[in-house]
């Protein structure tokens, strides 16, 4: 078996086991929930702040089209990628425990191309469902707002991408390292918590992957590009990247 017709294996697994079409849905709800939050939840609070009595009514902006892209941000970074952990963090446990990666292996497929052909597949669907779902948010912020371009708008998406591809690479290091589902979930967890807390130490945040959510955040409430922007976006990659060898190293001295 080659690794064109393994890479065309594993998306044919992750369509025909709905993971692709969980996350493209998924996606996809928060990319038209959020237009709709920004535009009708001001209108809400109002409404109920006049339930509750003579001068408690709450002062709420009016809305604006790049609340529609901050509410949409602010579920795919943090609900969106916990999906992403969940699809992603049991993808070489399920192979091991299945007999399938050993089956494989069988077959003349190195370990590495086996390993790369997982996270290639799982990189896909995500571009897939970033892609889908950063389109339909534009369109549907326009729709209801009438604008929706801010400068640097494509720069954030990119960036979530790169962030959303670390995630997947260090799910996928986790998963090697996992023997079980409930390891490789726990596990899993653990490292978006960790990843998450490292964001909050000051100095030290400025140069690791949780950064980058505070430049796509900058970037969507219309402010200047931080100085240095690049240095946690390089960092990231290369992150990305350790991961990738650091499974490729482990799994190959694993006993299947």
């Amino acid at each position: 078996m080659n690794v064109k017709v393994l890479f065309r294996k594993d998306l044919k697994e992750l369509i025909v086991s709905k993971k692709m079409l969980i996350l493209l849905g998924v996606f996809l709800f928060f990319a038209l929930s959020g237009p709709l939050s920004a535009k009708f939840e001001p209108e809400l609070m109002k409404a109920y702040s006049s339930k509750l009595g003579p001068g408690s009514i709450i002062n709420v902006p009016a809305p604006v089209y790049t609340d529609a892209y901050k509410d949409t941000f602010n579920n795919l970074k943090q609900a969106g990628i916990i999906v992403v952990i969940l699809l992603v963090c049991s993808t070489i446990v399920d192979e091991k425990r299945n007999g399938t990666a050993a089956f494989l292996l069988t077959k003349g497929l190195s370990r590495s191309s086996f390993l790369l052909s997982k996270i290639a597949s799982r990189v896909l669907i995500f571009t897939l469902a970033c892609g889908a779902a950063s389109f339909v948010c534009i369109l549907y912020t326009f729709i209801i707002f009438g604008e929706f371009s801010i400068p640097n708008l494509y720069l954030a998406f990119l960036l979530y991408w790169i962030y959303g591809i670390f995630i997947i690479c260090v799910s996928i290091l986790v998963s090697v390292l996992a023997r079980t589902f409930t390891q490789a979930f726990f596990a899993g967890f653990v490292a978006y918590f960790v990843i998450s807390l490292l964001n909050m130490v000051p100095y030290l945040n400025r140069y690791l992957p949780g950064r980058l959510n505070t430049i796509m955040s900058d970037i969507l409430s219309e402010k200047s590009l931080p100085d240095h922007w690049t240095i946690p976006l390089g960092i990231t990659l290369l992150l990305s990247i350790l991961s990738v060898l650091l499974s490729q190293r482990i799994f190959k001295e694993q006993e299947l």
